[in-house]
C-alpha cells in the first residue's frame, strides 16, 4: 500500500489494493481493520467516514487450496474533520469607498487550499473594485455586509464549512457644520472672529482643512488653527468671503469628508460709530421733563454703556431721565461694545433750565357791564409757543359767550359776576411743561347793562332768496340818546343811526351774523341774529318703479320730493307745459298717478314746489323721461335641445324671456279654462318627460297688475320602443344545463343590449344571455333593455323573467 496522503477527510473516495508477487490470478483476499474481517477483491473501495479511521491489512488465499499468505503490513488510515477557516481583519467599520482587506486563515494545516469569499448577497468574484489573491480579499466597500470565507483543498474534493460571518459596517461620512461663534455675521476692523467646524461623531479622530472662496487657507499673522477652530485675531476687510471646512481622518488618511455649506463672513471696511436717537429732543429741557436717548449700532450682539461728562452712568441701550433736573445738564455719549471691541458715539449736550414766570398786563382795573375788557399773559424773553390758562379767584376760566381766550389774551364782555382777582398760567405746546401762576390782577365791575331786543321779519330761521327781510333793534329801557349801528359778520353795513335794517330782495351773499350796536357815551351794547339765506329747495322727481319703460295699460306713479314737504304744494309739467287732471292723470299731495298708460303719456316730466304760506316757488327739477311703448311685446320661449318628438324620460327645458326688467314668469300647460300655474320661474324643466306631459305650454310675464302671455308651444311625447325577453331553454333542461335568454327590440334598427339579474347590471351587450342553471339562477329575475347610438338611446326595460316560475 502506497497512498499519496496520510490524512483523509470525510466523503473522499480511496482504494486500498492488496498485491501478491507473481500475480493475483486464482487468489481471493481477506481484509482486516482492527478487529474487523471481510472477504473482498484485491481492491477495497471506501467512501470515507470518521469511523473508517484505523489500521488496515490484507492477506491472500489460493482458491480451492488451503494455502494462505502472510498478513500484509498494516496501513494506518486517518479520517479527520475538515478544518474551520477563520477571517482575520482589523476592519469592522469603514466609510464608503474605503479599501479593506480580510484574510481567510486555516490554522495548523499545511495543505494547499483555494479560497472562496461570500457576503449577504452571495459569492464574491474578483473585479475592478474587488481583488482575491491567495487567502486575502481586498475590496472598496459601499454598504454594510457580513463576509464569510470557505476553502477547497487543491486536487481533492474537500471543502471546508464557511467561516463565522465577519460584519463590516459601512458608515456614511460624518456631515460637518461650520459656524461663526458669535450671534452676528457682520464684523468690524480689528474685531476677533472665531469659527468652528463641528462633527458629531468621534470628533477626536478628525483633523480639519479650511477654505475661503474655494482656496485652501494657511496660517498667517492673523489666522490660526487649533483643533476644529479657526481664529482671526484682528479682522480686516480682506478676510470677508465664503468660508468652508472639511474633515480629514487622522489615522485613515484617505478618508476626507465633503466640504460644509459655505458661511459668509462680512468684515466692514469702515468702522462706524454708534448713533444716538433722540426721543422728543429740545435745545433746552425744562426741569421735570423726560429725556430719552437710545444708542444704536448696526449689527447685533452689542452691549451699550452711557457716560455723562466722562463718568459712567448705566449699561443699557436706552438712557431715560424721567424728571430732568439742573444737575442732569451735561455732555452725554454712549459706547457700543462686543467682546474686546468697542467704539464711542459722538457727544450730545443736554441743557436744562427752570420754566419761566408769567405776568398779566392790562389797563383795565374796573368796568361797567357790557364793556369789553382784555387781559394779556406775558412771558418775557422766551420764543416757544405756549398755551395759556386763566383763573378767577382760583377757579379755571373756560371760553364762553362773555369770556374769550385767544392766544395769550383773555377778553371779557363784562357783567357783574366778572368781579374778582385774575391769574394766568402757561403750558408749553407739545411738552409737559407748566409755569407757576402769575401774580393776581383785580377787576372791579359797577352797575348793570341795558336789555337789547333784535326782531326778524319774517320769523322763520331760514330765508329764501328773493324775500324781503326786516331787522328791528330796540331796548327795554326807555332812555334817550341811544345810537344804532349795524354790522354783518363784524363789518359795518350802515351808519345812519336807524334801529331798522331792511333787505329788499335777499340773496345768498347777504346771509350772515347781523349785529345791532347800541351805544351811549363810552358804552356799547350789542345784540346779534344769524340770518340764513338759501335757495328754495330743489324738487326731486322719481318714477316709483324699478323700470322706466312701460307698456300700454300699465300703471305709472311719480313722486315730487321737497324738504319739509308738508309746507309745499306741487305743479306738474310735461314737455314744458303745465299738466291738468284728466281721466287717466290724477294728483295727490306730492304724487302723480297715471291709471292706464298710453303712448301719448310719453315725454319729459318736471315738477316744482309752491310754498303754502309764503310767496316762494322752487325751480323745476331736472326732467325725467317717461317712455310708453306703443306695441306690447309677447314673452319669447327659448328651447334647450328641442325635438319634434320627445321620448319618455328625456329632459325638456324651456326659458321664458321678456324685454326690460322685474318680470315674474308663470308657466301653464294646455289652454282649458281650469288650467293652473305649473311653476313661477323663468325656466321650466321636466327632467324625465312622460306621456302625460305631452300638451300645449305657454308662459305669462307679469309685473304689478300688468301681464302678457307668450305663444303656445306644443310638446309631443312618444313611449320608448319595448324590449321583449324570451327564454329559449326547454323546461326539462333548466336544471341540467345553461339557461338561454334572448332580448329583442323590434323597431327595425340594430341594437346592443344591457342585462340585469335581480336589478344588478351584468356584463355583455349581446341579445343572448347564457347562465348556468342552478338554484340561484332559476330563482333570479332577469330583465333587459336595448342600447343605441341614436335617439332613442335606449329602449324601455323588458318585463322580468324568472326560470322557476316558468317551470311551474
Amino acid at each position: 500500500m502506497d497512498p499519496k496522503w496520510t490524512e483523509f477527510f470525510p466523503n473522499e473516495n480511496i482504494n486500498l489494493q492488496c498485491e501478491i508477487e507473481g500475480g493475483s490470478s486464482g487468489w481471493t483476499f481477506q481484509w482486516m481493520k482492527d478487529t474487523w474481517t471481510s472477504e473482498n477483491n484485491s481492491v477495497l473501495a471506501i467512501t470515507l467516514k470518521h469511523s473508517d479511521s484505523g489500521k488496515y491489512s490484507c492477506k491472500g488465499k489460493l482458491k480451492n487450496r488451503q494455502v494462505t499468505t502472510q498478513q500484509s503490513n498494516a496501513f494506518q488510515l486517518n479520517v479527520k474533520v475538515p478544518p474551520e477557516p477563520k477571517i482575520q481583519s482589523d476592519w469592522t467599520e469603514a466609510f464608503p469607498g474605503e479599501k479593506v482587506s480580510l484574510q481567510c486563515v486555516i490554522q495548523g494545516v499545511s495543505e494547499n487550499w483555494n479560497y472562496m469569499w461570500f457576503n449577504d448577497l452571495g459569492k464574491i468574484f474578483s473585479s475592478r473594485e474587488t481583488n482575491i489573491k491567495g487567502n486575502t480579499l481586498t475590496l472598496s466597500v459601499k454598504s454594510s455586509h457580513n463576509y464569510m470565507c470557505q476553502a477547497k483543498l487543491r486536487g481533492r474534493k474537500v471543502t471546508t464549512a464557511k467561516s463565522t460571518p465577519h460584519l463590516i459596517t459601512v458608515k456614511e461620512l460624518p456631515q460637518l457644520k461650520l459656524s461663526i461663534e458669535s450671534q452676528w455675521n457682520m464684523f468690524y476692523p480689528t474685531e476677533k472672529v472665531t469659527m468652528k467646524c463641528s462633527v458629531d461623531d468621534e470628533s477626536n479622530k478628525w483633523g480639519y482643512e479650511w477654505f475661503k472662496n474655494g482656496g485652501l487657507l494657511q496660517e498667517d499673522e492673523n489666522i490660526s488653527f487649533s483643533g476644529n477652530t479657526l481664529s482671526i485675531s484682528s479682522a480686516k476687510a480682506g478676510h470677508s468671503g465664503q468660508y468652508t471646512c472639511r474633515g480629514k481622518h487622522l489615522t485613515r488618511t484617505s478618508v476626507t469628508t465633503r466640504e460644509t455649506e459655505a458661511v459668509q463672513l462680512h468684515i466692514q471696511d469702515i468702522k462706524p460709530k454708534p448713533t444716538i436717537t433722540k426721543n422728543e429732543w429740545f435745545e433746552f429741557f425744562y426741569t421735570e421733563e423726560r429725556v430719552q436717548l437710545k444708542c444704536n449700532m448696526t449689527g447685533v450682539g452689542w452691549e451699550y454703556k452711557w457716560y455723562k461728562d466722562l463718568n459712567f452712568r448705566i449699561t443699557n441701550p436706552e438712557l431715560t431721565i424721567n424728571a430732568v433736573s439742573l444737575n442732569d445738564a451735561g455732555d452725554y455719549y454712549c459706547k457700543a461694545q462686543r467682546g474686546d471691541f468697542s467704539v464711542d458715539s459722538e457727544t450730545l449736550q443736554v441743557r436744562v433750565q427752570k420754566p419761566p414766570e408769567p405776568q398779566i398786563r392790562s389797563e383795565w382795573t374796573e368796568a361797567f357791564p357790557g364793556e369789553k375788557v382784555s387781559l394779556q399773559c406775558v412771558i418775557q424773553g422766551v420764543p416757544e409757543n405756549w398755551n395759556y390758562m386763566w383763573f378767577k379767584d382760583s377757579s379755571k376760566i373756560v371760553s364762553s359767550g362773555e369770556t374769550n381766550i385767544k392766544g395769550n389774551t383773555l377778553s371779557l364782555s363784562v357783567k357783574s359776576s366778572h368781579y374778582g382777582a385774575y391769574m394766568c398760567q402757561a403750558e408749553l405746546q407739545g411738552r409737559k411743561v407748566t409755569t407757576a401762576k402769575s401774580t393776581p390782577h383785580l377787576i372791579t365791575v359797577h352797575g348793570s347793562q341795558p336789555t337789547i331786543f333784535l326782531q326778524k321779519d319774517p320769523s322763520p330761521t331760514e330765508i329764501y332768496t328773493g324775500e324781503q327781510v326786516k331787522l328791528t333793534c330796540s331796548s327795554q329801557e326807555k332812555t334817550s340818546k341811544w345810537q344804532y349801528f349795524w354790522q354783518k359778520d363784524s363789518q359795518q353795513v350802515n351808519t345812519d343811526n336807524n334801529p331798522i335794517y331792511t333787505i329788499q330782495n335777499a340773496t345768498c351773499s347777504q346771509q350772515g351774523n347781523y349785529t345791532c350796536q347800541v351805544r351811549r357815551g363810552e358804552m356799547t351794547y350789542v345784540k346779534s341774529v344769524l340770518l340764513t339765506i338759501r335757495e328754495p329747495p330743489k324738487p326731486n322727481l322719481s318714477i316709483e318703479s324699478q323700470w322706466h319703460m312701460f307698456y300700454q295699460t300699465e300703471k305709472v306713479t311719480m313722486k315730487c320730493s321737497v324738504d319739509e314737504s308738508n309746507k309745499w304744494g306741487y305743479e306738474w309739467f310735461r314737455n314744458g307745459s303745465l299738466l291738468k287732471k284728466d281721466e287717466a292723470i290724477s294728483f295727490s299731495g306730492n304724487t302723480l298717478f297715471i291709471s292706464s298708460a298710453k303712448p301719448g303719456h310719453s315725454g319729459q316730466y318736471t315738477c316744482r314746489g309752491k310754498h303754502l304760506t309764503r310767496t316762494v316757488t322752487t325751480q323745476e327739477n331736472k326732467a325725467v323721461q317717461l317712455r310708453i311703448k306703443d306695441i306690447t311685446p309677447r314673452p319669447t320661449i327659448k328651447k334647450h335641445e328641442w325635438f319634434e318628438l320627445f321620448y319618455t324620460e328625456e329632459k325638456v327645458q324651456l326659458d321664458c324671456n321678456m324685454p326690460e326688467v322685474r318680470w315674474e314668469y308663470r308657466w301653464y300647460k294646455d289652454t282649458s279654462s281650469d288650467h293652473k300655474n305649473l311653476i313661477t320661474d323663468s325656466e321650466f324643466t321636466i327632467d324625465a318627460v312622460s306621456l302625460t306631459d305631452a300638451g300645449d305650454y305657454h308662459c305669462k310675464a307679469k309685473r304689478g297688475d300688468f301681464s302678457v302671455d307668450s305663444e303656445t308651444l306644443r310638446v309631443r311625447v312618444q313611449a320608448r320602443p319595448p324590449a321583449f325577453l324570451r327564454m329559449e331553454t326547454e323546461l326539462s333542461d333548466i336544471m341540467t344545463g345553461d339557461v338561454t335568454l334572448r332580448c329583442n327590440v323590434s323597431d327595425g334598427r340594430q341594437w346592443n343590449y344591457t342585462w340585469f339579474m335581480n336589478g344588478q347590471e351584468l356584463n355583455g351587450s349581446s341579445d343572448v344571455l347564457k347562465v348556468t342553471g342552478n338554484e340561484e339562477t332559476i330563482e333570479s329575475e332577469f330583465k333587459c333593455k336595448g342600447i343605441n347610438t341614436e335617439r332613442p338611446l335606449y329602449s324601455a326595460l323588458s318585463d322580468g323573467s324568472i326560470a322557476n316560475n316558468i317551470s311551474e
